[in-house]
């Protein structure tokens, strides 16, 4: 066998590749270890948390009927999400347009859907979603207001 300096690099890269995968399995080795301790840590943290929970929750009811005072937690009410109905709004934008004979703006648009109780957290993106419903709509800009009407056949 002839020892050049090709061989020593290929015995190099063989004796890396098996460093490397030894590295590798002890990684991983760790690693279900320390997962398995993180585990276990939570679960104990849970068990704890439910009887100082248990613990607190009966505190609470013992100072209250000391007290005379029921305490309720105060909660944050937070609005309901309100569900769309983007082709009810797009038929609703179609006759409008329909009757209108030039461009309407966003704006004039937006009023309209509010007279016919359509209210929108976001009026701009409601309506973007339900002109992409209706077929034939013209978007012109003209500064900074967009203008929209309905292709007439």
């Amino acid at each position: 066998m002839v020892f050049d300096e090709r061989t020593a690099l290929q015995m190099t890269f063989q004796t890396l590749l098996k460093q490397r995968e030894n590295l590798l399995k002890q990684y991983f080795t760790q690693d279900r270890a320390v997962q398995d301790d993180i585990a276990k840590i939570l679960h104990r943290i849970r068990e704890l948390d439910e009887s100082d929970s248990i613990n607190h929750a009966q505190e609470q009811i013992e100072i209250s009927e000391q007290d005379g005072i029921h305490s309720e937690q105060s909660t944050k009410n937070r609005k309901q999400y309100t569900r769309i109905d983007y082709n009810h709004v797009a038929a609703c934008i179609s006759k409008f347009l329909l009757q209108e004979e030039q461009p309407v703006s966003l704006t004039k648009l937006r009023d309209h859907l509010k007279e016919q109780g359509c209210e929108f957290s976001n009026p701009y993106v409601a309506i973007q979603k339900a002109l992409n419903l209706i077929d034939g709509i013209i978007t012109s800009k003209s500064g900074r207001s967009l203008h929209f009407s309905l292709q007439r056949n």
